[in-house]
């Protein structure tokens, strides 16, 4: 998936013309911390100038001051048209944005991304709505293989959804987490156990696992740190 494919349709950019004041109202409409600034509303000639942010506006006196007037804290953020979902995932977590702008190579700015189409994208991508159970594990880096895993799991009838890896801070160690597509876990939790895996965590409810998602965005960033 590309990452014109994740262009939410609900933001609006702003200009130079507009104050800081809306910039605000319209971050507080849309539930964000972040706004694209755009030379003009016409499709032909619409040039990202940059991403503003409500913690910059927050520093802001006057807040009738128009956007042109404080230019400066513009910040380069972005994602080309062409580029994998997943480089924009990597940039909204190391930047820590709730949008993200998409752009053409010439600099045409067609749209943004935000949390949401991320954690939608995410949703679909870990196989979150689909009925069945999910297992995390922690093990050496070089005991991971995850054609073994799936034979263990394919032994009891069960296939792997979707699978990945996060790395544990500062230990040589990673957690792998899968999803199955039994809800009932206890027989491949039994299964991996006799191959002396460590369970760390079982979830069999697919209404908590969408929860956990949720919760737990900025450690989904960190994983797709890649």
């Amino acid at each position: 998936m590309l990452a014109k494919d994740l262009i939410s349709g609900t933001i609006s950019p702003l200009l130079l013309s507009d104050t800081a004041n809306k910039a605000m109202d319209l971050m507080e409409e849309f539930k964000i911390s972040h706004l694209p600034v755009v030379s003009s509303y016409n499709t032909n000639n619409k040039t990202l100038l940059g991403l503003i942010s409500e913690e910059s506006l927050l520093n802001i006196e006057n807040p009738s001051t128009t956007l042109d007037n404080i230019s400066n804290i513009l910040t380069s953020h972005f994602i080309l048209e062409n580029q994998h979902i997943y480089d924009a995932i990597f940039s909204m977590g190391t930047h820590k944005l709730s949008v993200i702008p998409v752009i053409t190579n010439s600099h045409q700015y067609i749209g943004s991304i935000n949390t949401k189409s991320v954690i939608k994208f995410l949703n679909k991508f870990t196989a979150i709505n689909e009925a069945g159970g999910i297992i995390v594990m922690e093990m050496n880096k070089h005991d991971y293989s995850l054609s073994h895993i799936a034979q263990i799991v394919e032994s009891q009838d069960s296939k792997i959804y979707n699978s990945y890896v996060s790395y544990i801070s500062n230990i040589d160690k990673i957690e792998v987490t899968i999803k199955i597509n039994t809800e009932n876990t206890d027989a491949v939790v039994q299964s991996l156990e006799r191959y002396n895996y460590i369970i760390k965590y079982t979830f069999n409810n697919t209404i908590e696992s969408i929860s956990k998602v949720e919760e737990n965005y900025e450690s989904l960033m960190n994983y797709l740190n890649i």
